[in-house]
């Protein structure tokens, strides 16, 4: 951690609340900042996600996947463009021809394929409602069938719906090749229905083309006879003119001779495809081969749990870290004493760091900045925080003769006992002669410094001549002025009244500077009622507790009451700060 406060210039003025963003680049000690104080969320979120997908794997049903390939006749026609059109628009139809219903609904009539694991009770899945939903929304006008379905129709169509989402058909690249891929709860099943798909597909499409070459042959048998009636009649009008016609007439000779040859040719034409037709119904060709059949899959195709466990972790992490940063940018706990800084206008703001000592379960401030406790690291950084918040204050000391400064927590329990007992112990360490008064109403330092005084503030503040009895000297340079006992009103408030008996004037007279340990300004306003008789207030908060807002409430309130805030104190912290100039 890096122990030096921000720090600005008391002569640099900044409005009360300045709503500025920090425009400092993103630093390597904000990022571990950051890591460090949402590492909980962002492990929290990789933890949900990463065990709802173990979940998911352990829960899964695994499937198996196969699938077997088929190479299409290659349609060429025209240039090579038009060819690649013609061959990509040819195998998109072939797609579609095995996917459609007639192919699908021969595969599930199959006994082995009906009787398997998928399809024992198949009904809809929610995809293929939603599509039928989404179709029915999508025409409102279109009319109710008029012809119920039967129950074997209703059973077909679920089992096909079932099979399509097993099913996936596609081109391989560029080439003419297809494959039909098949998924099943069991090994044998997929391959099963890869193939049968496969032979079904072949099979209606050479039924397809026997079809349609009957059709075909049909049309060409009644064209050969049409064509056979006209040769003849061709050929007896040649014939006749040459028994009969002038034989000087030999244009319209030429003319019979080229119709009789011109409906010869056609004729044969016609008959040579007309015998082609024919073979073609006995014997037809299929546009599909098989390259290869489905074959037994050895593992699991789905799910693939390596895969499902590292995308989770991938997902948690980029969602664990958008909802830290989330919490981060709306979070309004101190964090960062630069940007409080800034936000409240104070000329100062020290990261101070306070251990964890305890005594009898409450805090001593006492045990804090005892020998055995700096020798430790968190005692010398404490040490050094201290010190280098009191030299800020000492500003003060250059200006005003004995400044007489409050220590005002924000809540309670932000350390505002220790801070001001820290301080005074390090401006009497360098000769300064320190009167430290306990004015909270919690009575914290009264209760570690001098849990047996008889008198204090309260009764030296109703009588002056009481002030030597109630004062406890700590060190040569430090003396300490407990709460006392006997008055209803509070020390703060019976100072801002300057009705006593002993004022803080005169105590000037017998020290360099006097600390005051004030109550928490959210349960007590004596903070706000003694601020304009003190030379400055320093006020305290609780890193990653007390609200930026509950700060800056705090800021404004004691500056309406003609306080002067010195600067800020963040308690128990760790966060870094910049040492240079905000």
């Amino acid at each position: 951690m890096t122990n030096q406060m921000v720090y600005r210039s008391p002569a640099i003025a900044l409005p009360p609340s300045a709503g500025a963003p920090d425009a400092s680049p993103v630093s390597m000690q904000s990022v571990l900042l950051f890591l460090r104080m949402r590492w909980v969320t962002i492990l929290s979120t990789i933890g949900v996600f990463f065990g709802l997908a173990f979940f998911y794997v352990v829960l899964a049903v695994p499937t198996y996947s196969t699938s077997s390939l088929l190479l299409l006749a290659r349609q060429t026609s025209g240039t090579d463009a038009q060819a690649l059109e013609v061959q990509a628009s040819f195998i998109e139809g072939q797609l579609e021809i095995a996917n459609s219903n007639d192919v699908l609904a021969a595969v599930v009539s199959r006994p082995e394929i009906a009787s398997g694991p998928d399809f024992e009770q198949a009904t809809p899945s929610v995809f293929a409602r939603l599509r039928g939903v989404i179709a029915s929304s999508s025409d409102p006008v279109a009319e109710q069938p008029t012809v119920t379905p039967s129950e074997e129709e209703v059973r077909i169509n679920q089992l096909i719906e079932s099979l399509r989402g097993q099913v996936t058909m596609r081109q391989v690249g560029q080439s003419a090749v297809i494959e039909i891929a098949a998924s099943s709860v069991d090994p044998r099943s997929a391959v099963d229905i890869a193939n049968a798909i496969a032979t079904e597909y072949i099979a209606r499409n050479i039924a397809m083309k026997s079809s349609g070459a009957r059709t075909y042959s049909e049309w060409l048998g009644r064209l050969v006879t049409e064509q056979q009636r006209e040769l003849v009649t061709s050929a007896n009008a040649l014939s006749q003119f040459r028994s009969e016609g002038d034989p000087r007439d030999q244009f319209k000779l030429i003319e019979l001779q080229s119709v009789a040859d011109a409906r010869k040719t056609l004729y044969e034409n016609t008959l040579t495809r007309y015998t082609e037709a024919k073979q073609q119904i006995t014997y037809p060709v299929s546009d599909a081969t098989v390259v290869s059949k489905a074959g037994l899959p050895l593992t699991k195709a789905h799910p693939r749990r390596g895969l499902i466990l590292a995308f989770s972790l991938m997902v948690g992490l980029l969602v664990g870290l958008m909802l830290a940063l989330a919490r981060h940018a709306t979070d309004r706990r101190v964090m960062r004493p630069e940007r409080l800084a800034i936000e409240a206008g104070l000329p100062f703001v020290a990261p101070l760091t306070s251990l964890k000592s305890r005594m009898g379960g409450r805090k001593t401030p006492i045990s804090l900045f005892a020998k055995e406790q700096q020798g430790s690291s968190s005692g010398l950084n404490l040490a050094r925080d201290i010190s280098e918040l009191g030299a800020s204050l000492s500003v003060i000391r250059r200006l005003k003769h004995s400044p007489v400064i409050g220590v005002v927590g924000t809540e309670p329990n932000v350390g505002a006992s220790t801070t001001v007992f820290g301080l005074a112990r390090e401006w009497s360490d360098m000769g300064i002669r320190v009167l430290l008064i306990d004015a909270s109403t919690d009575a914290t330092l009264s209760q570690f410094l001098a849990p047996d005084a008889k008198f204090g503030i309260s009764n030296v503040l109703e009588n002056a001549r009481l002030f030597d009895a109630a004062m406890v000297r700590l060190t040569p340079t430090l003396a300490f002025l407990p709460i006392g006992t006997g008055s209803v009103a509070t020390p703060a408030s019976r100072i801002s009244s300057q009705r006593t008996d002993l004022s803080l004037k005169d105590l000037k007279d017998k020290f360099d500077a006097i600390f005051v340990d004030l109550p928490a300004s959210s349960i007590s306003a004596d903070a706000r009622s003694i601020a304009s008789s003190l030379d400055g207030l320093v006020v305290v908060a609780r890193y990653r507790q007390t609200s930026v807002d509950k700060i800056l409430e705090t800021v404004r309130r004691l500056r309406d009451a003609g306080g002067d805030v010195l600067g800020g104190v963040v308690n128990f912290s760790n966060a870094p700060s910049s040492s240079s100039p905000v």
